[in-house]
């Protein structure tokens, strides 16, 4: 009797999160899709299954190279999974002026059922927010074709200037509270090296820019 041989196969995945440059470095605002210190490294992962945590998803190479090489910016993308239904989300887009948030822009989208995606980009400057409704009550899916909010543009411009962004990792989201989901930053000295940070959000009155300097901030409201 012939012996039979059986041939094992072993297919590794490789994981990578997903990361876009936060900071261009060029005279015009440019996004690269280098990882950076603040995201998981290429060759983790990550199973958060927590209810009501807002968090920024992995992404294989594939997705990643799909999602931003027909884009000229660089979209992020978050997950939530409540343990109740929720049925809006405001957003909202603001500006530092005088140690405090200015409220420049805001809107509602209409969400149904516990789980939600969400894409947004980097750059603020012209900003879009897309999402889709998982597990919604009707029972069928639903996806956005997207939100934008209205162009904006420092008062120095844009030309010549350098940009940095930071988003939020993970959040704990609670009904009807206010959570930072992006910040960026942007100058025109080519002497100067600013930085995003999302838990500014929380305290404006620390920061003090510059002339050339205009720092932006989206914020996200779940309620139910």
């Amino acid at each position: 009797m012939k012996k039979s041989i059986k041939m094992l196969m072993a297919a590794i995945m490789c994981f990578s999160a997903f990361g876009c440059s936060n900071q261009s470095s060029t005279e015009t605002v440019t996004n690269d899709t280098t990882l950076t210190s603040e995201q998981t490294s290429s060759d983790s992962t990550s199973d958060k299954t927590d209810k009501n945590v807002f968090y920024l998803s992995n992404m294989t190479d594939k997705e990643e190279f799909y999602l931003n090489t027909v884009n000229d910016s660089c979209y992020l993308p978050f997950e939530v999974s409540f343990d109740k239904n929720y049925s809006k989300l405001t957003c909202k887009l603001y500006q530092l002026d005088n140690q405090s948030w200015k409220n420049l822009q805001e809107f509602d989208l209409e969400l149904s059922g516990d789980t939600f995606w969400f894409l947004v980009p980097d750059s603020l400057l012209e900003a879009t927010v897309f999402y889709k409704n998982v597990n919604v009550e009707q029972q069928y899916s639903t996806i956005s074709t997207g939100r934008p909010f209205e162009t904006i543009e420092p008062s120095f411009g844009i030309h010549g200037v350098t940009s940095h962004y930071a988003s939020t990792d993970s959040v704990n989201v609670e009904a009807g509270v206010e959570f930072p989901v992006i910040a960026n930053i942007y100058w025109k000295s080519s002497d100067d090296s600013l930085f995003a940070n999302t838990e500014d959000f929380y305290y404006p009155e620390k920061l003090d820019l510059g002339k050339n300097e205009a720092y932006y901030m989206l914020t996200f409201t779940f309620f139910e």
